[in-house]
């Protein structure tokens, strides 16, 4: 590098535009250069680029005016200035159409009654009866009242006037003497019962005793004929079957005109005829008060009776034990362990007896109540029926095993009545050997 520090020269200098001056300079030095855009530059060692201005010239003449530019965005409102003077007032308009009418206010009070001037003397001529405003033609009339003496009516008719003076009112006439006694009125019907009405017919063979009417065999203890229509034209087929229902009811006959007459008569069985029924009944002893006759009228009631029913028990033969372990049929049900409900369908069923185990120690029995309808299961047949009880079970550790005694006892609902049902025992081994039954006695009580 030349030197050149503290040197002078006069003239110019030319310099060769380059596009860009290179690397920095060394650090203290500055170069001075020219671009190709015309000007000139300083690059210092820190890479610092500044360009060299010279003076400013003269203000160089305006130049044309330029084409206006688009209208900007309208600005905000201003706000509303200040409230003017009130206007004078203007003209009066036309009058609107009436409203319509409001309603009606309530009544006033009722003012005090006014005072009317009563007619006291006999007097001939029309004249106008205050304050009534009734005009009389001419007649005789004698009319009284309580206007004091002391002040006037007057009273104008056609163009008369008339004073009339005010008399004391009578005291009372006399009363009339009583009038006779009427006839007595006819004697009512008899009371009697309520329930079917119906005509007693004395038939006494086995007929039909005709619409309307009801009759008996001889001697009033067997037979009793009632038609399916009442006296009073009704059918009565389906109530009278209807009481049958659930069971044999109870039949009452009463006398109308004389209901001191009637029957109480419990109901064995019904025959359908067509036309009536057959009602085979057994009397009540004590049951009859009075007698009927023929064509006289009666009332026919059923009344349900609801008796608790007791089967015939009698112990029934020991049945096969068994060896099965899940349980069968001990085929009690085909002797006499059957019941029919006739009333509720509600029953309790007590079994008693004694039950073992025959094979070794260890050994057990279990046995439950089952129930059901149609063909009984035989001894030794798969379980039947439906379960109705808890399974009771026993288990000896002796050999042999001791026989226990053992009871159930189950409430059986709403079966439906008049059908008959068969009882029986399920009995199962439990674990091994023999499971066995004996000694056993039924009791069955249909409740409410």
């Amino acid at each position: 590098m030349k030197d050149v520090s503290n040197e002078e020269q006069e003239g110019y200098t030319d310099l060769k535009q380059v596009a860009t001056p290179g690397s920095n300079p060394a650090s203290g030095y500055s170069r001075v250069y020219a671009k190709s855009d015309g000007k000139l530059y300083r690059l210092d060692s820190a890479g610092n680029e500044v360009v060299f201005l010279g003076a400013t010239g003269p203000t160089g003449p305006t130049g044309p005016q330029g084409t206006t530019g688009p209208t900007g965005p309208q600005g905000l409102t201003g706000p509303t200035g200040p409230l003017g003077n009130v206007g004078g007032t203007g003209p009066k308009g036309t009058t609107g159409p009436t409203g319509p009418t409001g309603p009606t206010g309530p009544t006033g009070l009722t003012g005090p009654a006014g005072t009317t001037p009563p007619i006291t003397q006999n007097n001939e001529g029309s004249f106008l009866i205050p304050p009534t405003g009734l005009l009389l033609q001419p007649h005789r009339l004698t009319l009284s009242g309580t206007y004091p003496i002391s002040e006037r009516a007057t009273l104008q008719s056609t163009g008369r006037v008339f004073i009339w003076d005010a008399l004391a009112e009578g005291p009372a006439g006399p009363s009339g003497s009583a009038g006779s006694t009427g006839p007595t009125g006819p004697g009512g019907t008899g009371g009697g019962g309520s329930g079917l009405k119906y005509t007693w017919k004395a038939a006494t063979t086995d007929v039909d005793p005709g619409s309307g009417c009801i009759a008996t065999d001889a001697g009033f203890f067997n037979y009793i004929r009632i038609s399916k229509t009442d006296a009073n034209g009704n059918n009565v087929d389906s109530f009278i079957t209807t009481n049958f229902s659930r069971s044999n009811p109870m039949v009452i006959i009463q006398g109308v005109l004389n209901p001191v007459n009637f029957g109480f008569y419990m109901i064995t069985s019904k025959v359908d005829d067509g036309t009536h029924f057959d009602l085979m009944v057994s009397q009540d002893e004590g049951a009859t008060t009075g007698s009927f006759a023929d064509n006289d009228a009666v009332t026919v009631q059923f009344v349900n009776t609801v008796a608790t029913q007791y089967p015939n028990v009698t112990q029934p033969a020991d049945p096969t034990g068994t060896t099965s372990t899940t349980g069968v049929m001990m085929g009690l049900g085909g002797t006499n362990w059957q019941f029919k409900p006739v009333i509720s369908g509600n029953f309790l069923i007590t079994v008693v007896g004694t039950m073992w185990n025959s094979s070794t120690a260890g050994d057990g029995v279990k046995a439950h109540v089952r129930v059901g309808t149609g063909t009984a299961p035989t001894n030794g047949a798969a379980l039947a029926g439906s379960q109705y009880s808890p399974i009771v079970t026993y288990i000896s550790p002796f050999r042999p095993a001791p026989k226990i005694p053992f009871c159930i006892t189950v409430l059986v609902n709403e079966w439906p009545p008049g059908t008959l049902f068969w009882i029986d025992i399920a009995l199962a081994a439990i674990t091994g050997g023999t499971a066995n039954i004996a000694t056993m006695y039924l009791t069955v009580m249909e409740v409410p």
